[in-house]
Parts: C-alpha cells; sequence; structure tokens
C-alpha cells in the first residue's frame, strides 16, 4: 500500500470518526428538541379541545340557567300548562339552541315534562327511557338545593352518552323557593364529535371508558390516565400524533376518554432537518478530508516524493557524490541531510577502496605470483592476468566459475586438493597451502606444470560463506 493512500485511509477514519460523532449529537439534540417541542404542540392542541368542550358545558349551562331563573318555567313547574312546550321548546327553538332535549323535574324528583329533538333532521324524538330513569334517580340534577346553584358534566348511560347541565327552578330575579330543575342535554355522538372537531379544528375522538373493545393503543392509553390523570401523547404513525385526556362526569369521576389527532408537521420537519444535517455532515467531511489530504500532500507527500525521487537518482547514477538537497527544518529535511551525510561517509569510503585497490593492482602488477580469488557462495572465480599467462591461458578464462579450476586440477591430486580447501575452509588449518599439477590448456589437458598454491578465507560478511584468496 502507498504512503499516499494509507494517508488517505488514516484521514478518511480521523474524519469520518470526528464527524460521524458530530452528527450523532447533534441528530439526537436535534430529535429531541423536535420531539419536545412536537409533545408540546400536541398538548397545547389538547388543551384548547378541553377549553371549547368547556365552553359546551358552559353554554349548555347558561341555557339551562336562562330557562330555569324565569317565571313561565316556574308557573310552569307548577301547573304543567302544555302551551308553555309549545310555545318556548319546538324543534326549531332547540335546533337554534343546538340542544337535543329540555327535561323538567319538579322538587320531588318527579320528571313532568321533556321535549327532544334529531339536531341532524331537526325532528321530534322521544328523550328514551334510560335517560328518564337516571333523570330521576339523579338527585345533582333533581334536587336543586341553592337558588345559584348549577351543575354541568357528562352522562354515560348503556346505550348513550350525553354532555347535560341542570338550573334550579327559579323566579325571574333568582327568587325561591326553588321549585324543581331543567336539565339540557346534547348527545356526544357523530355530529356533535364531527362539529367540535371543526372548533377545535383538529380530528376529535370520544371513547367511552368502559368499553374494552377499544384499539390497542388506546386501551394501553386509558389505563395509565385511570391510573397517574393528566394528559398523555402518542405517535399514531409517521404522519399523525395523538393527544388523551379524561372527561369527568357530573360527580367529578373519569367518564369519557377524548383523543385528540393532529399531523406531525413538526416530526416531518425534524426528519427534512434531519436530512440537511447529515447531507452538511457528509460534505463538511468530505471536504474536510480533501483539505487534510492537500495539506498532506504539499507539506508531507510532495516532499516525501522530492525525497524518494532523489534517492532513486542517486541509486541510478551509482554516484555518492551527488545530495539530496531538501530544504526546510522538519523531520524530511533531517532525514535528508542524514541521507546527505551517509553519500558523504559512502563517497569517502569508495574513494579509500578505490585508492586500496589501486594500491593492490599496482602490488599486483610488481610481483611474479599470479593470484586468483574463489567465492564458495557463488562458485565464481576470478584470476588474474599473470595467473593465465603462467598457464598460457586465454583472456576470457580471467573470470569464470570454480569449475575451471578444479578441472584443471591432474586428477590424481585433485581428491588431495579438495580435501585441503575443505580442512581451510573449516578452520581446521589457518592457511591453504598446496602443491599439484595443473593443465597448461583446460581444452586438451595433456601437458601439466607443477604449482604452489597458498591461501587464505575470508568472511564477507557473518552470514555469508567464506571468500579463498590465493596466489
Amino acid at each position: 500500500m502507498s504512503l499516499r493512500l494509507r494517508f488517505a485511509l488514516y484521514a478518511l477514519t480521523i474524519v469520518g470518526v470526528v464527524v460521524l460523532g458530530l452528527y450523532l449529537g447533534a441528530s439526537r439534540v436535534l430529535l429531541q428538541s423536535f420531539d419536545k417541542l412536537e409533545k408540546q404542540q400536541i398538548l397545547e392542541s389538547l388543551e384548547r379541545a378541553e377549553h371549547v368542550w368547556e365552553r359546551e358545558a358552559a353554554h349548555l349551562a347558561n341555557t339551562a340557567t336562562d330557562y330555569a331563573a324565569w317565571d313561565d318555567t316556574y308557573t310552569f313547574i307548577e301547573d304543567h300548562n302544555p302551551a308553555y312546550i309549545k310555545d318556548n321548546l319546538s324543534s326549531d327553538a332547540l335546533n337554534n339552541l343546538n340542544v337535543n332535549f329540555f327535561a323538567f323535574i319538579d322538587k320531588t324528583g318527579k320528571l313532568i315534562a321533556s321535549q327532544a329533538v334529531n339536531l341532524e333532521w331537526s325532528v321530534p324524538i322521544p328523550l328514551g327511557e334510560s335517560i328518564e330513569t337516571y333523570l330521576q334517580q339523579t338527585p345533582a340534577l333533581a334536587q336543586q338545593q341553592s337558588t345559584r346553584g348549577r351543575t354541568s358534566g357528562l352522562v354515560v348511560l348503556p346505550d348513550t352518552v350525553l354532555l347535560a347541565a341542570a338550573a334550579p327552578v327559579i323566579t325571574s330575579d333568582y327568587q325561591g323557593p326553588v321549585r324543581g330543575s331543567v336539565v339540557v342535554g346534547k348527545f356526544v355522538d357523530t355530529r356533535t364529535t364531527r362539529a367540535f372537531s371543526n372548533l377545535v379544528q383538529l380530528e376529535v375522538k370520544f371513547y367511552r371508558l368502559d368499553n374494552d373493545a377499544l384499539p390497542q393503543n388506546v386501551l394501553a392509553v386509558r389505563d395509565d390516565l385511570l391510573a397517574q390523570g393528566g394528559s398523555l401523547t402518542q405517535p399514531l404513525s409517521e404522519a399523525q400524533i395523538a393527544g388523551y385526556t379524561l372527561l369527568p362526569d357530573l360527580t367529578g369521576q373519569p367518564a369519557l376518554l377524548m383523543q385528540v389527532e393532529a399531523p406531525r408537521a413538526i416530526y416531518a420537519q425534524a426528519q427534512r432537518s434531519r436530512r440537511v444535517l447529515t447531507a452538511l455532515t457528509l460534505a463538511a467531511g468530505l471536504a474536510a478530508t480533501a483539505l487534510l489530504l492537500v495539506l498532506l500532500q504539499r507539506g508531507i507527500l510532495r516532499r516525501f516524493a522530492r525525497l524518494s525521487a532523489a534517492v532513486e537518482e542517486i541509486a541510478e547514477s551509482g554516484d555518492a557524490g551527488r545530495r539530496v538537497a531538501l530544504p526546510g527544518r522538519d523531520e524530511l529535511a533531517r532525514v535528508g541531510r542524514d541521507i546527505d551525510a551517509m553519500l558523504a561517509s559512502l563517497g569517502a569510503a569508495q574513494e579509500s577502496v578505490r585508492a586500496s585497490e589501486a594500491r593492490y593492482a599496482r602490488a599486483v602488477e610488481g610481483v611474479n605470483d599470479g593470484l586468483w580469488d574463489w567465492n564458495v557462495e557463488t562458485n565464481s572465480g576470478y584470476y588474474s592476468a599473470r595467473f593465465a599467462a603462467m598457464l598460457g591461458y586465454p583472456e576470457k578464462a580471467r573470470n569464470t566459475d570454480a569449475s575451471f579450476f578444479f578441472n584443471a586440477v591432474h586428477p590424481d591430486d585433485l581428491s588431495r586438493v579438495r580435501r585441503q580447501l575443505d580442512e581451510h575452509l573449516t578452520g581446521r588449518t589457518s592457511q591453504f597451502e598446496s602443491e599439484f599439477r595443473i593443465a597448461t590448456s583446460v581444452a586438451e589437458p595433456t601437458d601439466y606444470r607443477w604449482m604452489l598454491c597458498r591461501g587464505v578465507a575470508r568472511l564477507i560478511t557473518t552470514v555469508s560463506p567464506p571468500t579463498l584468496q590465493a596466489h
């Protein structure tokens, strides 16, 4: 793997880890903030729905009070004059008041009259046996004691759910004694739910608490609210979120579960923001990586490549007198100076070797002995000009392998020469010395000449086989 690629991988890894850490931290903070904001918004919507519900209950209570604190009603409770119902509580009148029924109860708790209407079709309907029974058996509605007292709340019956309000029947100037109660009610049905949703501008649903066939998520919310009260929020899907609260009945006990659904606009914005954050983070990471690579290229890799190229050129030229000459005060410049110092030492050593070789060549030329050299590892041999001339060998035989020498030794002397060589190479003798016959022509070894050969083996390195130099 090249250094450039390795640096690139290191840079990508470092920047990736840093950017990923920043992204995860920022993403978590962002999503937590949006989640908190979304919950706050749905709770505000739920609170708005509760206010609308309270206004509707107050409207019923005011309507009940308007009719209960009236001399005509005060008289009607006593004389039961049917003209009162006909003149004041027609279907149109109830439709205009946006209530489903009026009920009149005397001070003994007896229902003396009622008028009910279907608001969808604006036609009279029966009040219903369950409602009549409930009204006569509920003291909170039927037996109003105070001239200023009134009550309102939910009524949950086996076959229906209604919002009801009751006020004491007194005179127009709010004087008693109380002669009974006027109860005004409104069914919590599909029409009411639809109208309520329009007022809140969100989808609203009502669930009976005694209904165990509710959706599983609603059942879980119901149990949590009954246990701890207050309000709860719950995402329904990627697109919808809901808020939940309990609505009380006439006695203040939880009677109905109200659900307010809202689109998850904040969640959608959070996802868009997260995608933007992802894109920006990736762009920043890539930009940081690119910048880091450029800085590495300019500050390190380019200088390193220059140093490497200079060393290669010097190696190819074999000229130890050349220099790297890398400017600067950093580590690479220090390496360059160390290489230049090494080259200077190498050049001095080469000069010393050349001088030594020159002296050796002059010494060889001044003696009458023939010299030869055998590298045991490579089996290569070198024979001096005097050696070749003494035996009448051609010039090309001066540089050949050692087999040339052994092939020239007389067969009767060869085994002894090899044994003496082996004794010296294994360290049993301090030097090699042997007198043997050697052919004056390798091509036709018929003429031999006696030769005295002396040599000393030396190690080139501590791990290499010895080289034998002899004369």
